[in-house]
């Protein structure tokens, strides 16, 4: 699963190139929308990238990396609130590829990128794995190595007095899906008020 998302974000990133396949992928990526809208209010034709003005950008390189901005209103605000920046203290590749996808989707969000901290002095979310000791303390140590290297927990809570969106992996990879969980239960409109969910995959080897 880590290897199709890393190769979506490739293709994500990736500019110019075949006309073809670039409709093919805007092709795959309608029906993925159209199969897979979320149950919580967004409608196909809402998420379809067909649908309404939103064609001309569309060339299906995003595939599922797809974040259409917040309508205003109270969901927006509350989520301003809690993503004021990102704190991140831990070194490895894959927690960089969370931190910066983190970053874009929450940008594309609410229009403004959030800073990547080593600490929060705001309101924020707070990504890391076990390994570190504020995020395993505010995940709950056991419970976050039970999950395994590849499980998380998404969990909203308070530190130091201010509000946090906590995405805790048990590994580097946890956190890159806890990352990936976020942005889904946002763009599908799910309450962030008592978030806590816990996941680990179900299986070892899963493809694109």
């Amino acid at each position: 699963m880590l290897d199709g998302i890393i190769y979506a974000i490739a293709i994500k990133r990736w500019g110019e190139g075949n006309g073809i396949m670039r409709k093919m992928l805007s092709v795959l990526l309608s029906v993925i929308l159209l199969g897979g809208a979320c149950l919580s209010g967004v409608s196909p034709a809402a998420a379809s990238p067909l649908a309404g003005d939103g064609l001309a950008e569309e060339d299906g390189s995003a595939l599922w990396l797809r974040y259409p901005a917040v309508e205003r209103g109270t969901y927006r605000d509350a989520l301003a609130g809690l993503t004021g920046a990102i704190a991140l203290d831990e070194t490895g590749p894959v927690l960089t590829t969370a931190a910066a996808e983190l970053q874009e989707g929450l940008a594309s969000f609410l229009g403004e990128k959030p800073p990547v901290t080593a600490s929060l002095d705001r309101p924020g979310v707070l990504l890391g794995t076990v390994a570190n000791p504020a995020v395993a303390a505010a995940a709950g140590e056991d419970r976050l190595t039970a999950l395994g290297e590849e499980g998380f927990l998404l969990k909203r809570t308070s530190l130091n007095g201010r509000e946090t969106l906590l995405i805790a992996g048990g590994g580097e990879k946890g956190a890159l899906y806890g990352v990936f969980r976020l942005l889904e239960h946002i763009q599908c409109r799910r309450p962030l008020e008592d978030l806590d969910l816990a996941d680990q995959p179900a299986f070892q080897w899963r493809v694109l």
